[in-house]
């Protein structure tokens, strides 16, 4: 969304589910999470979505980014487990 004339720039297509949480990094990063257990990064400037994070048999209803690292290359394991992802 273009803030100055309200036009849309880019749909971001890709969960399958309702989304339910989306937020900006300080870094032009969008983040979306959603009932199809997906956490997608995108650019907000191309609108390509450049990783993604599926967590079986969990739905992501929030994130908090306030201490988030945010890279290209996301590595990381996670239990099956888990409730909560620290990013």
């Amino acid at each position: 969304l273009d803030l100055h004339s309200g036009v849309c720039l880019h749909t971001l297509k890709g969960h399958v589910d309702s989304v339910n949480c989306v937020a900006v990094t300080a870094d032009d990063l969008c983040v979306s999470g959603a009932d199809d257990g997906c956490l997608y990064i995108w650019n907000i400037h191309t609108g390509d979505r450049f990783a993604a994070l599926q967590f079986e048999g969990v739905n992501v209803f929030g994130m908090d980014l306030s201490r988030a690292v945010l890279d290209d290359e996301l590595t990381r394991a996670f239990p099956k487990n888990r409730r909560n992802v620290l990013l």
